[in-house]
């Protein structure tokens, strides 16, 4: 018995308390938040939610509560799992709290208020609600990297490496750097001390650092400065090294025709000659994702690509309901709505 034969059987269940497209459809033509999260306590989300529902009010209590479910299933996710599942179960969802650590040193260096930065931060793997409260709360970024460091917390080494190239030029984007270069890095390590059956994990993880480039040469594009690119275990890929050397959109554009992401440039073309482009290309580039999770889950279904699959799938659902919610609230166009979420049906 492999280490993902049982471990993969419990997130088959699992896959099965996802959301359909038609219940998206459902949500989308309900008129406020309210409807939305009394809708919702019809789904697996119930629970969660009938709780937060009778402390929060009807948008922070969504919040609260997918937030609150996608970790559970994480943690379930590990419990579940021993050897070789565990570690990659915790490394394929170790962005969520680099992601969450990035959103607390942008809101101290703008010395936001502590509530406000807290409730910025989306999902998280290991870290709590309480944790990144008190995170938010320190006075400024050395004070962070201080309280992580008494935590024991695994990103609090990098955090110190990069200390001096932030303080030399106050720019955050040197630690965040450095979280994403620290995350590939542990995983490119995990996979070379591991079996050749874990080779599935390392190229989901190589694919994500391809996705993460990508974006970042589009948010660099036309800068004198270069992108700071995150390590890739076969080197920097050709339409990384164009991207790299674009213009502007009209050069990116052409790159990306001829590249792999055509699909997603073809869905996120009549978004990019708008504000916040690269966003939306950032959120196709999702769906990338959960086309190749599911690709090689079927490919390979004895692998952890299958929980890979579903955890991502998982997050998806959560932002898709947090963006009608929050669109909802805003009075955002329901078009708008729509353009933004990513159904299963269109990943697979």
């Amino acid at each position: 018995m492999s280490d993902y034969d049982y471990l993969n059987a419990r997130v088959c269940a699992m896959r099965a308390g996802l959301l359909s497209s038609e219940t998206l459809e459902e949500l989308l033509t309900l008129g406020d938040v309210r409807t939305i999260a009394e809708r919702l306590l019809d789904t697996a989300y119930r629970t969660g939610l009938a709780t937060s529902m009778a402390q929060h009010e009807p948008l922070d209590a969504l919040d609260r509560a997918l937030d609150s479910c996608l970790q559970d299933a994480v943690q379930r996710i590990i419990q579940m799992s021993d050897g070789a599942g565990r570690a990659w179960v915790r490394v394929l969802v170790s962005d969520w709290d680099v992601q969450a650590i990035k959103t607390v040193l942008r809101g101290v260096r703008r010395q936001l208020p502590a509530a406000e930065v807290a409730a910025a931060v989306g999902t998280t793997a290991d870290l709590t609600r309480e944790s990144i409260l008190a995170l938010a709360e320190q006075a400024d970024i050395r004070g962070v990297i201080d309280l992580l460091v008494t935590w024991s917390s695994p990103w609090a080494a990098c955090l110190k490496r990069a200390w001096p190239a932030y303080e030399e030029a106050q720019d955050v984007g040197a630690l965040e750097h450095e979280l994403d270069v620290a995350r590939f890095e542990a995983a490119y390590a995990l996979g070379a001390s591991r079996a050749d059956r874990d080779g599935v994990a390392l190229e989901l993880i190589a694919i994500e650092a391809e996705l993460l480039n990508v974006v970042r040469c589009l948010i660099h594009m036309g800068s004198d400065r270069p992108p700071r690119l995150v390590p890739q275990p076969q080197g920097v890929s050709r339409t990384v090294r164009a991207l790299r050397g674009a213009k502007d959109l009209s050069d990116a554009t052409r790159i990306l025709a001829d590249s792999p992401y055509r699909r997603t440039l073809d869905a996120a073309l009549p978004f990019l000659s708008h504000t916040g482009h690269v966003a939306m290309f950032d959120r196709m580039l999702q769906r990338e994702k959960l086309y190749q999770s599911h690709h090689l889950a079927l490919q390979d279904p004895l692998s952890v690509a299958v929980v890979c699959d579903y955890l991502r799938c998982k997050q998806n659902e959560v932002i898709n309901l947090k963006l009608i919610a929050r669109g909802r609230a805003s009075g955002m166009p329901t078009s708008a709505i729509r353009a933004g979420i990513i159904r299963l049906a269109e990943a697979a």
